[in-house]
């Protein structure tokens, strides 16, 4: 039976019988156990409805599905008049999307989470969220700087401790992000200028020596936010993403001075389960949908650990949260990898190797290269 297998995975309804199945496992002497979290109320959801503006090619969804993916419906706009819809899970509430889909919202059961809705304020795609949070928590927080005459005193307060980051209000993916040396802040002002005049302002803080990015994510429902997991990003020296990273236990995927240290010393298990999400009711109201907090660890001058609880709050879904769902859908209790590839730094033998791997094992490219413009979205499971 299963004791003859190196690695079983117990599930149930909800999670929760399965612990039992799991516990007698352990006890029989198999250590290789896991339980699937997400259970038959998970597997059996199904986002069985996609739109696109462009469909994948015949061939790359014959790979998907050759590699282990259920495929979703794909659908164009035009084919959804008419279709019952059991809820909307756009990528974010922008306003083209929310406008567009504003025809269909009629078609939507009411008795569901995921209604339409207007779009999000602009200040919620903005850094200015990740600062209404830790005011939210009664934590410091960035600078806001509407004004490029306030720039010098702000620059003063923060070179007492050294360099200075400043970030464009709408930064992301480490662009628009300006380093400042002590005794430099002049050479700041066309920036500054610049960055006020088209997004109204920025944000300043100090300088931090990056350790560990990683990023809490969470749903927001009817009964309030729900943690979801955690996922671990791999950042250039600029803050410009790479790759998110995933597992059964996240801190797995951290170096062991820095996951003892915040568990130990940081405490994250707090403020994964009740800070955060406590705070996040009060700054979101009644907004249903993904959202994902980045965090930074960093080190002192002293060499002491220390982190940033909160860097940015993403109100849509994230990189983080697909490679999460990525993950509960091929191998819960595994760890597995997003990765995001320039398409022209990818020659031919490389791509072809990209589609022969599966969900079980390999990486396995997701987006049809043929429709790529810049960049691919590769998955690997470990």
């Amino acid at each position: 039976g299963v004791l003859g297998h190196d690695r079983v995975v117990t599930y149930c309804g909800g999670a929760i019988a399965a612990t039992v199945v799991a516990f007698c496992l352990d006890m029989c002497g198999h250590r290789d156990v896991a339980v699937y979290d997400g259970s038959l109320m998970e597997w059996s959801r199904r986002d069985d409805l996609l739109l696109m503006r462009k469909k994948p090619s015949v061939d790359h969804l014959a790979f998907l599905k050759r590699a282990g993916f259920q495929l979703p419906e794909l659908m164009g706009y035009s084919e959804l008049d008419g279709r019952k819809l059991g809820g909307m899970r756009p990528w974010a509430w922008s306003p083209g999307l929310s406008e567009q889909w504003q025809a269909y919202s009629q078609q939507l059961s009411p008795k569901v989470d995921w209604q339409w809705r207007e779009p999000l304020p602009a200040e919620w795609l903005s850094k200015k969220m990740g600062v209404r949070l830790l005011e939210e928590m009664g934590e410091k927080a960035p600078a806001v700087l509407e004004e490029p005459g306030a720039l010098r005193d702000a620059m003063l307060a923060i070179h007492a401790e050294g360099p200075a980051l400043l970030k464009g209000l709408f930064a992301c993916a480490g662009k628009h992000h300006l380093k400042v040396m002590p005794g430099k802040g002049d050479r700041a002002l066309n920036w500054v200028n610049g960055r006020i005049q088209k997004d109204g302002a920025i944000l300043i803080e100090p300088w931090r020596e990056r350790v560990a990015d990683f990023s809490m994510l969470y749903e927001m429902t009817s009964h309030g936010a729900r943690w979801v997991g955690n996922s671990v990003m791999e950042n250039d020296e600029r803050g410009g993403y790479r790759a998110s990273r995933v597992a059964a236990k996240w801190t797995s995927l951290l170096d062991d001075e820095v996951a003892s240290w915040l568990h130990r010393v940081a405490e994250v298990p707090i403020w994964m389960e009740s800070r955060i999400p406590d705070a996040l009711e009060g700054v979101l109201g009644d907004y249903r949908g993904p959202v994902g907090i980045d965090c930074m660890v960093y080190r002192n001058p002293d060499g002491s650990l220390d982190w940033s609880p909160v860097v940015e709050v993403n109100v849509r879904m994230s990189m983080g949260r697909v490679a999460l769902e990525l993950l509960h859908k091929s191998r819960p209790g595994c760890s597995g990898v997003l990765r995001i590839e320039r398409k022209a730094n990818v020659g031919a033998k490389e791509l072809a190797e990209l589609q022969t791997g599966s969900l079980q094992g390999g990486s396995v490219l997701l987006n049809d290269p043929r429709h790529a413009i810049e960049f691919l979205a590769v998955w690997r499971t470990a």
